[in-house]
């Protein structure tokens, strides 16, 4: 799949533009705050997600204006197009239209329009909360299959539907037995959740012990453990009491983690800040391979992800880079390399 053009109206900095992409390596470059950073947010928001820099649709709209329209045309192979435009107003909120039909279920767009997005913002996945590493599997998830998204769903709905429950027991509203089917729920769902989460932990391992010491320059040891919430009836019973007192669960796949260790060392706290941003963009190499194995190569998004690196890495990343479909990357400068196309932004315009 490949994204052929863009059309922008009012979004950020840009108040109209019409870009034609190329496959292969697409270069948009130029100085910070022009809105390089802005041209693939438009992108991301065609696949069905929000704002990867956590803005809300009121913030996207250009200022002054009451609204912002995005739309891109897609082709999948082979030399079928189709469009997808997304459109905010003031006081009618977000529509998002795939060839010309509204969309009701964003959702459906991630399996339509696999996106695979490396941002600054990703080192969270190392220094931050477990929450950030469980979104950063669980998202891969979603891009995947029907089938993956219905455990997700299945699991989290069940989740939503015993915490309600375990309110309403706390209140005396309801009782302790009728917790039996949504524990089975749980656990049931909870327990594929996992098994999901472990394969893809394994594959990303191998993909780091494979190309972050070809990105290093030097060989390390690297593990990736998993650390899993045992959820079964004899937990639950156990914690019963004090679930009860909080009104939440407190086991299964919402409160796991996984550690990554470098040479027999905890990358989250012990790693060097570059050892870091490197792991963390090895990651989302590994989640690009993971969805190219599963369901064809993904649409790379490379927000200022070459900055940090040498020369020699920079041609690296670029060199398997370009074994994708489609790439885009963003650079204050227009690199020396051979691309299919690059871009200069100047103020918002293309030029």
């Amino acid at each position: 799949m490949i994204l052929k053009n863009l059309r922008i109206s009012n979004f950020r900095n840009i108040s109209e533009e019409r870009v034609e992409f190329q496959e292969g390596l697409n270069l948009i470059w130029g100085e910070n705050g022009q809105g390089k950073t802005n041209l693939l947010e438009a992108i991301y928001l065609l696949s069905g997600r929000p704002s990867f820099r956590g803005a809300q649709d009121n913030d996207l709209k250009k200022e002054d204006e009451n609204g912002y329209y995005i739309a891109g045309v897609f082709e999948e192979f082979p030399k079928e197009n189709y469009q997808v435009e997304v459109g905010y107003e003031n006081g009618r909120g977000k529509k998002i239209k795939q060839q010309g039909k509204e969309i009701r279920k964003k959702i459906d767009l991630l399996l339509k329009v696999p996106l695979t997005l490396f941002f600054p913002g990703d080192l969270k996945i190392i220094q931050g909360e477990p929450s950030a590493r469980r979104r950063f599997l669980d998202n891969i998830f979603l891009q995947v299959s029907s089938q993956h998204r219905r455990v997700f769903v299945n699991y989290y709905r069940a989740l939503m539907q015993r915490n309600s429950l375990l309110k309403r027991i706390r209140e005396g509203k309801a009782a302790s037995g009728d917790l039996s089917p949504w524990n089975r729920e749980l656990i049931k769902w909870g327990r594929e959740l996992t098994v999901l989460r472990e394969k893809l932990l394994r594959f990303m391992e191998e993909q780091l012990k494979s190309f972050y010491p070809e990105m290093r320059g030097e060989q390390a040891k690297i593990k990736v453990e998993y650390l899993p919430s045992i959820l079964d009836e004899a937990n639950l019973e156990k914690l019963f009491e004090e679930e009860k007192r909080r009104g939440y669960t407190l086991l299964g796949p919402q409160v796991e983690d996984f550690e990554i260790y470098l040479n027999n060392r905890t990358v989250r706290i012990n790693a060097s800040l570059g050892e870091q941003k490197l792991l963390s963009l090895c990651l989302r190499w590994g989640e690009a391979l993971f969805l190219r194995e599963q369901t064809g190569p993904p649409i790379l998004l490379m927000d200022d992800a070459l900055s940090s690196l040498d020369s020699k890495r920079k041609s690296l990343l670029l060199k398997e880079s370009s074994r994708f479909s489609q790439v885009f990357i963003t650079h204050t400068d227009n690199l020396n390399h051979h691309f299919s196309a690059s871009y200069q932004i100047t103020g918002g315009r293309v030029v």
